[in-house]
Formats: C-alpha cells, structure tokens, sequence
C-alpha cells in the first residue's frame, strides 16, 4: 500500500519508552441530512511515549447511513499534501511515513484528521478495519482501537406522566426551533399546540389506562412517553 511522507512539529527525542497506542473515534448522533464529523484521536504516544514511524488506519461505514464527504482538520504540523488518504463506498482510509524514517513522539488526545460525512439517517457502528503504528524499526506497536457510532437525534419530551382522566391544561413540551413538527396522542384530545411549526400541545387525557404522546421534527427519530391516566 501506498504510504506518503508526515511532518510533525515536534521535539524528536532520543530516548522513548514503550508503551500502547489508542486510537477512538466518538459517539455522536444527529438530525437526517446533517453534515457531521468524526475526529480520529490517537492517545498514548505522549512526549515521552512510543516513538512513531508510519501509520495505516482504516475506518469501514455503512454508506446507505453516511456519505463521505472528506477528511479534513490535520492536525496542524500535518501538510494535507503529505496524507494518502481515500474514501469509497464503505471504507476511508488514511496513511503516512514520517520523512527520514525518523520516529515522532505525538501528544496525547491528538486529532489525527477529522472524516466530515452526510449523514443520511439510521444506526451506525464505525469499526476499525485497520490501525497499524509501527516504531523506529517498523515493528507493529500495541494498538487499541475504539470504533464510534452515529444514531439519530431522539427529541427531549417532558409533561406530566400521572394524571387524572379528564383533568385539562397538560402541557407536553420538545426542544424549539425545528420544523415539520409530528404530535401525535393517544387515548386523549390536542386542545391547544400540536401544529407543525409548535414544539408543545396541551392535551385533556378522557379514557383511563396507560396512554401515550410521542413528536418528532424534521430529520429526528421518534420520542414516546407513556402516560398513565387514572
């Protein structure tokens, strides 16, 4: 595989320790359509940690859930001209060879590159297919991998859980400032809100038992919150 040459603004020191490379990517969810990014933090190769010479890491994604757009944010001593990296329908892929076979010593918590995609709705797990440091004499270092995922906003909802059958003035309440709003009640009656631009409704609950609210808004997931009526 193709490996290209990474520059770091850092002290080369002389004397490393050995230790183990973490490489993670975090959990985040998102509204549909949404242009979202995942930081690649690596951890563990602090400035008196594990000498670094080059690096493969490989991330897979499902592309009926995310399109890729592009890697971008290097971190800052990194030229993007020194990177190969690609991404296809369900890999991206980053490698480099730092210049002169020389080895870096990189800060903890450091933002390798960030994938930037569209995120075009459902759950996602992004597993590492590959994450291959080596040192100095290019023999593989102990590498740690934590995959991220992406799932879809999941509104907040809050009202009353417990009340009396045809008590009025229950207010149920989501975040403001969406749109396409869904409301949508059973076993009681919408007396004020519930249109598609109003992120509360008042409901009058007029049957007993277990019932339920549930909303949306454009690009989220579903909230249902049950409600009990006695």
């Amino acid at each position: 595989m193709k490996k290209i040459h990474l520059l770091f603004s850092l002290m080369l020191l002389t004397m490393y320790s050995t230790g183990q490379l973490t490489v993670s990517l975090p959990n985040i969810t998102a509204l549909t359509g949404q242009t979202v990014e995942f930081p690649v933090y690596l951890s563990g190769a602090g400035t008196s940690g594990t000498p670094i010479s080059s690096a493969n890491v490989q991330i897979s994604y499902d592309p009926a859930v995310l399109q890729y757009d592009t890697l971008s944010n290097f971190y800052s001593a990194m030229p993007v001209s020194q990177w190969f990296f690609s991404g296809n329908n369900n890999m991206v892929s980053a490698n480099w060879l730092e210049p002169s076979l020389l080895t870096l010593a990189i800060p903890d918590s450091t933002v390798l590159f960030v994938i930037r995609f569209t995120y075009l709705g459902g759950n996602q797990i992004l597993p590492f297919l590959v994450t291959e440091f080596t040192d100095a004499t290019f023999e593989f270092i102990p590498t740690t991998a934590f995959n991220g995922s992406i799932g879809m906003v999941m509104p907040s909802l809050s009202g009353p859980v417990a009340v009396c059958q045809g008590t009025t003035g229950n207010v149920y309440s989501t975040q403001g400032g969406f749109t396409d709003y869904q409301w949508n009640v059973s076993g009681g009656l919408i007396t004020t809100g519930g249109g598609l631009s109003d992120s509360t409704v008042t409901v009058t609950w007029n049957s007993y038992g277990t019932k339920n609210v549930s909303v949306s808004f454009s690009g989220s997931d579903t909230a249902v919150m049950n409600v009990s009526v006695e």
